[in-house]
């Protein structure tokens, strides 16, 4: 996801996502503020149903299909206006 470093500490950055809001990140090669960025968003683990504020990066998600391998069940979502699997 392409954002904006809106803030920056010494671990800890906000990038700003354009229809997403803000997301807090280790600081990575990130060069200053107000610089464009790239945010990956890894999914492992997901918890749902949390509380806001409960947890420093919270998205709506909608479940897009839930695929049965078998042994275990594998989810695609479609979460901060991003399709993901």
């Amino acid at each position: 996801m392409h954002g904006r470093v809106v803030a920056m500490c010494v671990t800890i950055c906000k990038v700003e996502i354009p229809r997403a809001g803000n997301v807090q990140t280790p600081v990575i090669n990130v060069e200053a503020i107000n610089r464009p960025t790239v945010q990956l968003l890894r999914l492992e683990p997901m918890k749902l149903n949390r509380m806001f504020g409960s947890l420093s990066n919270i998205f709506n998600a909608r479940i897009v299909e839930l695929i049965y391998l078998g042994d275990h069940v594998s989810t695609r979502i479609s979460a901060a206006a991003v399709m993901t699997s």
